[in-house]
């Protein structure tokens, strides 16, 4: 469909000029002072952590074998998860000296966070709007006539449909990001002395077995 390629081709080009944006300056990216930036290695390994376990989630092979009910509480998680993302890297930028220069290197990776988190809600909304169309089928049916039924199980493929096309294109973004993002943390890594180093991997493994709880229960594989 050209209205789906022509969304894919817009947010994908948005994503790659995004992350030329992320690979230019970072060797001149401002170093942190430690007095006044404490908290940003736990900071930075809840940030590493919460989008390591999304993208876990969102890759999940089966998604589309799962119910209605059982995305929506994916996606959900998926959410929950990005939103601690958003949230961590909001206060390393806000806690980097000069916010100017630290928001100039910071700012892309969030940019890409903010369009991430927003498309994987558009794929959480779709599927609510089946399980609106699913649910309420009956009631409406009895209300408007039996016609009304073929018109639901059309519109619920337009919408399953369409869910799976902004899907992929949640994938695609992750996929292209991967690389750029794997440089940004080697990075900021190599930005903190020994001590932070170490409460950086500590809290890393903490949020990590602390996200990895972060699942649908509901969503069993099969």
């Amino acid at each position: 469909m050209a209205i789906k390629a022509g969304f894919e081709t817009g947010v994908l080009e948005k994503v790659k000029k995004t992350f030329q944006k992320m690979t230019v300056g970072v060797d001149d990216a401002p170093a942190f002072d430690y007095l006044v930036t404490m908290n940003l290695p736990p900071c930075a390994a809840r940030r590493d952590a919460a989008y390591a376990r999304a993208v876990e989630i969102l890759r999940r092979q089966d998604l589309f074998s799962l119910s209605e009910e059982e995305r929506s509480q994916l996606y959900a998680s998926a959410l929950r998860l990005l939103s601690i993302t958003v949230d961590s890297t909001k206060q390393i930028l806000h806690s980097s000296p000069g916010n100017g220069k630290g928001g100039g290197y910071t700012g892309p990776f969030l940019q890409y966070l903010t369009l991430i988190l927003d498309t994987v809600h558009a794929a959480s909304s779709l599927v609510k709007h089946e399980l609106i169309l699913y649910q309420e089928e009956k009631g409406l049916a009895d209300f408007l006539g039996s016609e009304i039924s073929s018109q639901f199980r059309s519109e619920e493929e337009i919408f399953n449909e369409s869910e799976m096309n902004v899907y992929h294109c949640v994938i695609e973004l992750i996929n292209i990001a991967e690389p750029a993002i794997a440089r940004y943390q080697e990075h900021r890594k190599k930005l903190f002395s020994k001590s932070d180093l170490e409460r950086y991997n500590k809290a890393l493994a903490e949020f990590q077995l602390l996200y990895s709880k972060d699942s649908v229960e509901g969503a069993k594989k099969s």
